[in-house]
C-alpha cells in the first residue's frame, strides 16, 4: 500500500520525465514545456532545476517571441545518452527489415516515404511553436537537419544546390544501412519542394551530399 508521500512523489517523477521526452527532439522554453504538460511555470522550473543538477538538462540559449527573449533548454549529452542506444536498436530493426526487402526500388520508396512524413511533422512543430522560422525551405531544411544532429553547408553548382553534410545526422547507420541516406533525401525533398538525389559516400566516413535540380523557392 503506497503512502500519501508515494501519491504525491509519482506525478512528479513522472512529469520530469516528460520533461526530459519533450527535450528529446528539440530545445524548449518553460512556457512551451508548461503548456504541452499542463502544468505551471513554476512546476516546470522545478524539475528543470534538479535536472539540471543531475547533469541531464542546460540552458541552451534564448527564443524570440512576442515578449521578452524566453530561456531555452536542452539535453545534455548524458541526457541524450539515456535515449540513444535505444532508437539506434529500433532504427537498426527497421532498416534491416526495410533492407530485407530485395526490391531495391521498393526498399528506397518507403525510406523516403519515412524522411518526408518526419519533415512533415517537424515543419508544424515549428509553425507552432516559433514566432520567427528559417526564412526560405532551404533555411528550414538546414535547421531541422541540425536539430537531428546533422551539420550541413550549402554550395551553389549549376542548374541547382548541393547540400553538403559536414556530419550527417545518420552517421551509425549509414555504416551498415547505406539506404538510410534516402530517409534525408526524403526529409529534404519535403521541405524544398523539389527533388532531391542523394549522391552520399559510402565509404570511409559518412557525410551527405544531396543534389537539388533547381534553386528551392525563395532561397
Amino acid at each position: 500500500m503506497h503512502s500519501a508521500t508515494d501519491d504525491r512523489s509519482a506525478p512528479s517523477r513522472a512529469t520530469k520525465s516528460e520533461i526530459v521526452a519533450l527535450l528529446r527532439d528539440r530545445d524548449r522554453s518553460v512556457s512551451d514545456l508548461a503548456r504541452r504538460l499542463s502544468v505551471s511555470g513554476t512546476a516546470v522550473r522545478r524539475h528543470l532545476d534538479q535536472l539540471e543538477r543531475e547533469g541531464v538538462v542546460r540552458e541552451s540559449g534564448t527564443r524570440r517571441g512576442r515578449g521578452r527573449p524566453a530561456t531555452t533548454y536542452g539535453l545534455t549529452d548524458l541526457g541524450e545518452s539515456r535515449f540513444r542506444k535505444h532508437r539506434d536498436d529500433v532504427l537498426r530493426s527497421l532498416l534491416a527489415s526495410v533492407h530485407a526487402d530485395q526490391n531495391e526500388e521498393r526498399c528506397y520508396r518507403v525510406l523516403r516515404d519515412a524522411g518526408a512524413h518526419l519533415a512533415r511533422s517537424m515543419m508544424e512543430d515549428i509553425g507552432s511553436e516559433e514566432s520567427d522560422p528559417p526564412g526560405s525551405p532551404l533555411d528550414m531544411a538546414l535547421s531541422l537537419l541540425e536539430r537531428m544532429g546533422g551539420r550541413e553547408d550549402v554550395r551553389r553548382v549549376s542548374g541547382g544546390s548541393e547540400i553538403v553534410g559536414l556530419v550527417c545526422p545518420l552517421a551509425e547507420l549509414v555504416r551498415d544501412y547505406p539506404g538510410a541516406c534516402k530517409v534525408v533525401a526524403g526529409f529534404v525533398e519535403e521541405i524544398v519542394g523539389v527533388p532531391v538525389e542523394d549522391r552520399c559516400p559510402h565509404e570511409g566516413e559518412p557525410i551527405c551530399l544531396l543534389e537539388t535540380p533547381s534553386t528551392p523557392c525563395g532561397s
